[in-house]
């Protein structure tokens, strides 16, 4: 199958905007004979611990960007595969959707929300297969549940990531690299996991925000970008290095019946730094009741906290 994956340089809370850079994109990907193209985690918008988090999803609604994929899968004969934030009833979830050209679409909103983005969306669902594809989105590569509950005739995983960076401020050079490693080989690991290959789009660029749900200090995170296309032993086939860039690769990968390796034991595929783990425990908690809060009170401001900008903190 020939297949694409993309590098997004997000416009931080422009829809308008980043819609028009993904349809360039898939234009792109269309234009080299792609049969599925993937677009990054929340290529809408970016995420980030900031006030206009709270209107992505109406603006998404507003701006028909379902729709508009849609339009354009059957233009250009192309399965678009990515990540966002939708409203259904009174809940916001991390959608992540495949949309096929004969106009069929399925969804699959993400069954646990990472840390301070719980926030901004709920827990989902763990119906992440579609026919021969599975879906694993940024965190949800890191947990042994995901690679239990793809369905046996998955051939083809995927993926996106929105993945924090250490901030520029910050003088921590050995989390910054490992955070850095980190990103880049989990899509790896999972694919060699998996036994199946791994189409795996990224965000790039800066995204502003406190630094933590209980911390208001401002600060700005780059977002690691690993757009990669992986074989099913977890070998990179095609890669985006040190660009900043709007991009897409394309590569033809072979589809085979799954190599059935051992599911690790336990939660996570991978040791974890302390750290990263205490912020799953503290900041999921903490998010999971600023996200009850906002839905009992549909005005509630952010925790009353708005951004000076003069002052950069909230």
């Amino acid at each position: 199958m020939r297949v694409a994956a993309t590098q997004i340089n997000i416009a931080f809370g422009d829809v308008r905007a980043n819609l028009e850079k993904a349809l360039a994109l898939i234009r792109e990907a269309g234009s080299q004979n792609a049969a599925v193209v993937v677009l990054p985690e929340f290529f809408t918008s970016g995420m980030a611990i900031h006030p206009i988090m709270d209107e992505i999803a109406s603006r998404n609604h507003e701006y028909r960007v379902i729709e508009i994929l849609l339009e354009h899968a059957k233009k250009h004969n192309i399965l678009i595969c990515g990540s966002l934030l939708t409203m259904h009833g009174p809940d916001t979830f991390n959608t992540i959707f495949i949309i096929e050209p004969c106009g069929e679409i399925f969804r699959h909103n993400k069954d646990l929300p990472t840390q301070f983005e719980h926030s901004y969306y709920t827990y989902g669902d763990t119906l992440r297969s579609y026919k021969k594809f599975g879906l694993a989105f940024c965190w949800e590569m890191l947990r042994s549940k995901t690679l239990r509950e793809f369905d046996p005739h998955v051939q083809l995983v995927l993926a996106g990531s929105c993945w924090w960076g250490v901030p520029g401020t910050s003088t921590n050079e050995e989390l910054r690299y490992y955070n850095q490693e980190l990103n880049r080989n989990t899509p790896r690991i999972f694919a060699k996991l998996a036994g199946l290959p791994v189409v795996h789009a990224s965000l790039k660029g800066n995204v502003p925000g406190a630094r933590r749900l209980d911390d208001s200090t401002f600060v700005e995170r780059p977002l690691i970008g690993t757009t990669q296309i992986i074989s099913a032993a977890g070998e990179v086939l095609k890669c985006i290095d040190d660009t900043d860039d709007d991009a897409v690769i394309v590569e033809d990968i072979p589809l085979n019946e799954r190599i059935e390796h051992p599911i690790p034991d336990g939660f996570w595929l991978l040791p974890l730094r302390r750290e990263y783990l205490r912020a799953w425990d503290t900041q999921n908690a903490l998010g999971e009741q600023l996200y009850r809060e906002k839905r009992k009170t549909p005005n509630y401001d952010f925790a009353s906290r708005r951004i000076d900008e003069s002052s950069r903190t909230f």
